[in-house]
């Protein structure tokens, strides 16, 4: 998982697994956008051992993963989260149940300040399965948040 934001892509994947048996993870999977949307997706999933590491193969091949403190994770995804909220954008649905795939990893042992956005101001940057409502939304939220020269805009590359 890389380390957020400045010098990283607009959206990147943080993946977290942990031990239930020696040949069993509970996988979860987290979809962000440190320059806007915060935490655009969720996953969770039970797998065996070999399925994970053949996501992982997979994942790591389309964009090289990084190892990160669980501490600096959870601290990464609930500033973000809370940034992103503050600009009208609220986490995925499922963020909180899936967040507690953490347990008792503190956010609070990180001494990481993140800052999020690109040169400080939110920066959006649609997908290209974003339809023109949606996008058009988006930006309304964003005028909304922090007014016509709040925020910056981008076409997809």
């Amino acid at each position: 998982m890389p380390a957020a934001p400045d010098g990283y892509r607009a959206r990147t994947t943080l993946v977290l697994a942990r031990g239930v048996t020696p040949h069993h993870l509970a996988l979860s999977v987290f979809l962000i956008d440190v320059f806007c949307l915060g935490i655009k997706d969720v996953m969770f999933e039970s797998v065996e051992s070999e399925a994970f590491e053949i996501y992982m193969d997979a994942t790591d091949a389309a964009s090289p993963m990084a190892p990160a403190d669980p501490g600096y994770a959870r601290k990464l995804l609930r500033d973000l989260a809370a940034w992103s909220q503050s600009i009208g954008f609220a986490p995925h649905p499922d963020f909180a149940a899936v967040e507690r795939i953490f347990g008792d990893v503190s956010a609070d042992a990180s001494d990481a300040v993140f800052r999020f956005g690109r040169d400080g101001r939110p920066v959006y940057i649609p997908g290209p399965n974003d339809t023109a409502p949606l996008i058009r939304r988006r930006i309304e939220q964003l005028q909304k948040y922090l007014g016509d020269d709040g925020a910056g805009f981008e076409t997809a590359a």
